[in-house]
C-alpha cells in the first residue's frame, strides 16, 4: 500500500445481518465520519435487493439493484407472491463454503436450499452460494455515494466524501471468529468486488468481542474521558448477532494508556438472535397456539435444545420453520415481543379470537436457563484456555440491546459469574469502533490476517511434496518436520505451529468441504464427486507405531490441491501469497 501518506481512510463496516452501518475515519487525525442514507439521517444502510435466481448454466446469477421492503428471492416457477427471504437468513450461509464452478455439470456449486415454496407447493429451487454472495456485494455498495446518491458522511462535503471512499487505505469488518476462515474469504470477495478496495490486504477482519471493545474505545474518546490503570487488569467482551455468539478476554495493561488488548482469544458458537427468536416460539407461544391455530399442525419436527446450537437439529428446524406459510411471520412476532420485553414486564396480545401473553417471568423460567447454560459453557472453555477464574475479570463490555428481551435478565447473571467485574454497556456505533482499528494496530492479530488457514493448509501441502520414498510412497512425517520445511520455504511456521498441528491431527478448516450432514446444501450438491473424493479419506492419520508421526495420502493431497487450484479459479484472492498489513511500512505510532 506504499509509504504513509498524509491523510489516510478507513472505513469501518458493522456488517451482521440485521443491516449494514459504516463509518469513515481519518488516520492519523482520528476524526470520525459516520454514513447516514436519506435525509432522515438513517443509520443504516438500506439493505434490501431483489434475487432473480434465473441461472444460465455457465455464469452465475446477476442481481438487480431494485429496492423493495424486503428481500425476494426468485425464480422461474415461484409466483409473485413467494414467500421472501430476509437478509438475516442469508447472513450465515456465507460461512458454509466457498462457491466453485463445476466445468462437468456447467454448474456453480454448492447450490443452497432456500425456503421458499413454489407454487405448484415443491420446496423451491436451491440457490449457488455464489449468487447469494453477490447479493452480499450489492448490499455493501451502498456505501458507495455512484450506487446510492442518499449516502453521505457526517462532516465531511460531498466531494471530501467522494474523494475519500475512492482512496481507502483499508476496510474494518467483523468476522466470527468460530466461523475461520471460509466466512473471511467470501466476506472479502465480496467487498473486493464492489471496487471499494483493490488487494484483499487491505480487509481487516476483527472477531465480534473486540469490536465490541473497540466501539467502547470509541465512546471513551467521544465522551473525552482519559483512562488511567493503577495495574493491570483482564477484560472481557460478550458479543452477540443474528446467527452467532461470541466471547473474548485479554489482559489491559497499567503501562499501556491506549488500548492494547495483548493476545486477546475468542471463544464462539452458532446461536444468535435467530435462534433466541425460534426458541421464543417454540416454548412460549406454540404451546399457547397450538389448540387453536390450524397453520401449527404442521409443526412436526423435533425442536432444537432451548439456547444452544444443537447442530444440525436447529438447522433443520430452522429450515422447516422457514419453509412454513406462517413462519416468518411467527418469527417476526417473537423479535417483536423480545424487543417489547427489553422494556416491559410483560407481552399481552390476540391471535383470531385467541389471547395469549408472554412475561420477563416466563423469560427466566423458560429461556434464560439454556441460554445461560451454552453462555457459561463457552465462558468456562474460554477461561480455562487463558488459565483464567471468573474472579480475575474486572471489566465485562456487552451490548445489552443485541440481547433484546433478555438483558434485564442476563445482567444479573452476569454480575453472579463476575463477582468482581464492572459490567460495562457499550452504546457506541460498532461501526465507529471498527473504523478506529487503524489507532491500535496491535489489536489487529497477525497471523490470522497474514497467515490465511488456506495459505497454511496449502503450504503444509507442498511441503509434503518432498516426503517420498524411493517408490513415490509417502514417508510419515512429523510435526517438527514438517514446520522445517515450510521454514525453509520462508514461511513463519513457528506463529502458526497450533494450526499446523491442528491439521495433522485431521482437523479440517470449516467451509473447507461442506458438512456432510448440512441441510442447507442441496442433495446434489452434497452428491457432487468432488466433495464425495475429498471425505473418503482423512489427509493424515496417525502413525500406529511411532508417537507424533503421521501417514499421510498422496491422492488426497493431490485432490486437495486441485481444488484450491478450482476455489480460486473465480476470485480475486489467492491462496499462494501471504497478506501484508497496511500499516507494515508506516511508523509505528498514530
Amino acid at each position: 500500500m506504499g509509504n504513509r501518506a498524509t491523510t489516510e481512510w478507513y472505513l469501518g463496516l458493522d456488517w451482521n445481518g440485521r443491516g449494514l452501518a459504516a463509518t469513515l475515519a481519518q488516520h492519523p487525525q482520528g476524526s470520525l465520519h459516520p454514513l447516514v442514507w436519506h435525509q432522515d439521517h438513517h443509520n443504516h444502510a438500506p439493505c434490501h435487493t431483489r434475487y432473480p435466481l434465473q441461472l444460465s448454466k455457465c455464469e452465475p446469477g446477476t442481481v438487480e439493484s431494485e429496492m423493495v421492503e424486503r428481500v425476494n428471492l426468485e425464480s422461474s416457477g415461484f409466483s409473485p407472491t413467494t414467500t421472501p427471504l430476509t437478509l438475516t437468513q442469508l447472513y450465515p450461509h456465507l460461512r458454509r463454503a466457498l462457491p466453485f464452478y463445476h466445468r462437468r455439470q456447467q454448474q456453480w456449486h454448492p447450490q443452497i436450499q432456500l425456503p421458499l415454496p413454489g407454487a405448484d407447493g415443491s420446496d423451491g429451487s436451491p440457490c449457488s452460494l455464489l449468487t447469494l454472495r453477490q447479493g452480499l456485494q450489492h448490499v455493501l455498495q451502498q456505501v458507495l455515494p455512484t450506487v446510492n446518491p442518499a449516502v453521505r458522511a457526517q462532516r465531511l462535503s460531498a466531494m471530501d466524501f467522494q474523494a475519500a471512499i475512492q482512496d481507502l487505505a483499508g476496510i474494518v469488518v467483523i468476522c466470527p471468529a468460530a466461523w475461520g476462515a471460509t466466512y473471511r474469504f467470501n466476506l472479502r470477495e465480496a467487498l473486493l468486488e464492489t471496487g471499494l478496495v483493490t488487494a484483499p490486504d487491505q480487509v481487516l477482519c476483527v472477531a465480534g468481542p473486540l469490536a465490541i471493545a473497540l466501539a467502547h474505545q470509541a465512546q471513551t474518546l467521544a465522551a473525552g474521558e482519559i483512562v488511567v490503570r493503577s495495574r493491570d487488569r483482564t477484560a472481557l467482551a460478550l458479543y452477540t448477532d443474528v446467527a452467532v455468539t461470541e466471547v473474548a478476554s485479554w489482559l489491559e495493561s497499567a503501562a499501556d494508556t491506549d488500548f492494547l488488548p495483548h493476545q486477546s482469544q475468542s471463544h464462539g458458537y452458532n446461536y444468535g438472535e435467530l435462534a433466541r427468536q425460534e426458541d421464543l416460539f417454540y416454548q412460549l407461544l406454540y404451546p399457547q397456539w397450538l389448540p387453536h391455530q390450524d397453520f401449527l399442525q404442521a409443526v412436526d419436527w423435533p425442536f432444537p435444545r432451548i439456547g444452544a446450537a444443537d447442530f444440525p437439529d436447529r438447522d433443520r428446524a430452522t429450515l422447516a420453520l422457514s419453509r412454513q406459510a406462517m413462519g416468518s411471520h411467527v418469527l417476526t412476532l417473537a423479535r417483536q415481543v423480545l424487543d417489547i420485553l427489553q422494556h416491559r414486564p410483560q407481552v399481552q396480545a390476540q391471535l383470531g379470537q385467541q389471547p395469549w401473553q408472554v412475561t420477563q417471568t416466563q423469560l427466566a423460567e423458560t429461556l434464560l436457563p439454556g441460554v445461560t447454560t451454552a453462555l457459561n459453557t463457552a465462558l468456562n472453555h474460554l477461561l480455562s484456555r487463558q488459565g483464567q477464574t471468573s474472579l480475575q475479570i474486572r471489566q465485562l463490555l456487552w451490548q445489552p440491546t443485541a440481547w433484546q428481551g433478555l438483558a434485564p435478565l442476563l445482567a444479573p447473571w452476569l454480575q453472579r459469574k463476575f463477582p468482581q467485574a464492572r459490567l460495562v454497556a457499550v452504546t457506541a456505533r460498532v461501526a465507529d469502533g471498527l473504523a478506529l482499528l487503524p489507532r491500535f494496530p496491535a489489536s489487529l492479530n497477525p497471523q490470522t490476517h497474514q497467515y490465511d488457514d488456506y495459505f497454511v493448509l496449502r503450504e503444509v501441502l507442498q511441503a509434503l511434496e518432498r516426503s517420498t520414498t524411493v517408490d513415490d510412497s509417502p514417508n510419515p512425517i512429523s510435526l517438527n518436520q514438517v514446520c522445517q520445511r515450510l521454514r525453509q520455504r520462508g514461511f513463519n511456521a513457528q506463529d502458526c505451529r497450533d494450526r499446523i498441528a491442528a491439521l495433522l491431527r485431521g482437523q479440517a478448516i470449516p467451509g473447507l468441504i461442506p458438512d456432510a450432514e448440512d441441510p442447507w446444501l442441496s442433495p446434489e450438491s452434497q452428491a457432487i464427486v468432488d466433495y464425495r473424493a475429498l471425505r473418503a479419506a482423512a489427509l493424515f492419520t496417525p502413525h500406529p507405531e511411532r508417537p507424533g508421526y503421521f501417514h499421510w495420502d498422496a491422492r488426497q493431497r493431490r485432490r486437495l490441491l486441485q481444488y484450491l487450484d478450482r476455489l480460486q479459479l473465480a476470485s480475486r484472492q489467492s491462496s499462494q501469497d501471504p497478506l501484508l498489513l497496511p500499516w507494515q511500512a508506516l511508523e509505528p505510532a498514530f
